[in-house]
């Protein structure tokens, strides 16, 4: 089930209910890698907001774009 789920911890899920996010909302995560947190935003609102992911390292950010693909 790799590529059906995600474990996150639970500070991680609750952010994304606490932000409460609506379609059509802009969202910016500033510490995105490796995306989790980004994904779940994206699932809540059913892929009808923008979401802008940022991280300080190159590194992870390549990790959080393969995620999203």
């Amino acid at each position: 089930l790799q590529d059906k789920m995600m474990l996150q911890n639970l500070p991680s899920i609750l952010v994304g209910h606490a932000l409460n996010p609506q379609p059509n909302d802009a969202i910016l995560d500033m510490c995105a890698a490796p995306g989790g947190k980004s994904a779940h935003l994206a699932s809540l609102v059913r892929n009808k907001a923008t979401i802008i992911s940022c991280d300080k390292s190159p590194k992870n950010i390549i990790a959080a774009m393969e995620l999203f693909q």
